[in-house]
């Protein structure tokens, strides 16, 4: 569903997805690491001429609308006068220049600290900000990097070990990644992790204490509320209880750490949308109607 307002987001990826996917089961390039960069490379100098292409169209244009009438006493005198041709669209160049321009966010899927600092090193190329890294199981090893770019690492509190990427993954990441001042979110690809992030969020957190880093209750709570909604672009309308802010809001019936603590009552936008006093409300449908207190 569309978040109203929310700018444009671009999912991108490196390391080990890509290189299998088109390496190994297409037996095609991207088959390494580098044929990874050198095809991200490419895509965005493609992109980069493309809007060089589009800008020098619309001096044309621009020029031909500003000399107007000399232009008509021209073709009235036999002159071609035919108007600039607009370069071809291109929908994919159109979004890397969104990239490019600040206008879309691009969200990459890193494990491994090298990799990350290969896509930083090619947003300072060509002039972009990464938004966040996805899963970046390896961020806290570069966690003052990612604190001095403001890039976000969105990743699980204790998933590792299922391939070789996500061997280094360790339970403290999003805490040392927080002590460090960078931006840290706790996120679930799994259908059963993202219906629990507060206990995702806990297991992280007092992993960090264990192991000596000072972390508050709330920066804890924000991997789950203002962090990922600052990723999202979203960060001035939610994910945060302030006033001008939209009332998101869940009422816990236990501290939201707790592995016993169950939602009572859910608001979206200041309505109420789930009530566990009153089962009778089971569908989306009828939670689409409304629940009246």
């Amino acid at each position: 569903m569309r978040f109203p307002g929310a700018p444009e987001t671009v999912k991108m990826a490196c390391g080990e997805n890509p290189k299998r996917v088109y390496g190994h089961h297409r037996k095609s390039s991207p088959s390494t690491r580098m044929g990874n960069l050198r095809g991200q490379r490419s895509a965005f100098l493609a992109a980069q001429r493309y809007a060089e292409a589009w800008a020098e169209y619309s001096d044309k244009v621009a020029a031909a609308a500003g000399g107007g009438d000399k232009k008509r006493k021209k073709n009235r005198g036999g002159g071609s006068g035919e108007p600039p041709k607009a370069p071809e669209r291109d929908l994919d160049k159109d979004t890397l220049v969104g990239v490019m321009e600040g206008r879309i966010l691009p969200q990459v899927h890193c494990y491994r600290a090298d990799d990350m600092i290969s896509i930083l090193q090619l947003a300072d190329e060509f002039g972009f900000s990464v938004r966040s890294f996805h899963h970046a199981l390896e961020a806290y090893k570069i966690r003052d990097i990612l604190a001095e770019r403001d890039v976000a690492s969105s990743t699980w509190a204790d998933w590792w070990g299922f391939k070789l990427e996500a061997y280094d993954g360790i339970q403290e990441n999003a805490g040392m990644l927080t002590a460090a001042g960078a931006r840290a979110i706790i996120h679930s690809d799994s259908a059963v992790g993202i219906q629990r992030l507060n206990q995702e969020a806990a297991k992280a957190y007092y992993a960090a204490l264990e192991a000596g880093f000072e972390l508050t209750e709330d920066q804890a709570i924000q991997w789950v509320t203002l962090q990922p909604a600052w990723a999202l672009g979203i960060d001035e309308h939610t994910g945060s209880l302030e006033a001008g802010k939209r009332a998101d809001i869940v009422v816990w019936d236990n501290h939201p750490f707790s592995v016993y603590a169950s939602a009572e009552l859910v608001f979206v936008e200041g309505r109420l949308r789930w009530d566990a006093s009153r089962p009778e409300v089971w569908s989306d449908f009828e939670l689409g109607q409304g629940v009246t207190p």
